[in-house]
């Protein structure tokens, strides 16, 4: 969401001329890339060692909140014995529906995968409030 509340999209890791000259494009790609390693860089730098490995600890301990969470409203992972770090597949009567209801809410969904499950990532950042409200959009999307 941009800071006025309205979806928005990025493009991440990619060269801008490709996207809009393609075939044609003939400067230097790597100005886009460049920054975003830049970026990449200063975060990782500022976190530390010690930083980076609590904000995948935290990403991992509230991406297996959500899914024991969405297991508790009824639904099943995709691959329930399968390990996963913070991103995990959850079959969904309809994924559609349930990426709109939670987009009505503020919330942007996972990945539809396609045949009925949706690709869910869960970061450092939620909160357990946030992760309690998927649960609720979703179990009521129907």
């Amino acid at each position: 969401m941009d800071q006025d509340g309205k979806l928005a999209y990025v493009l991440t890791l990619r060269a801008r001329e490709q996207d809009i000259r393609r075939a044609r494009a003939n400067s230097n790609i790597c100005t886009n890339q460049a920054l975003t390693a830049l970026a990449a860089t200063v975060y990782a730098s500022l976190m530390g060692p010690e930083g980076l490995r609590e904000v995948a600890e935290l990403s991992i301990s509230k991406a297996h909140y959500l899914a024991e969470k969405l297991r508790e409203a009824g639904f099943e992972l995709r691959y329930p014995e399968a390990p996963f770090l913070w991103e995990f597949a959850v079959e969904l009567p309809d994924v559609g529906r349930a990426n709109e209801a939670l987009l009505e809410n503020g919330m942007i969904g996972g990945l539809d995968l396609g045949d009925g499950a949706m690709l869910v990532a869960v970061t450092e950042k939620r909160t357990k409030e946030e992760l309690d409200a998927f649960v609720e959009v979703v179990a009521n999307a129907g």
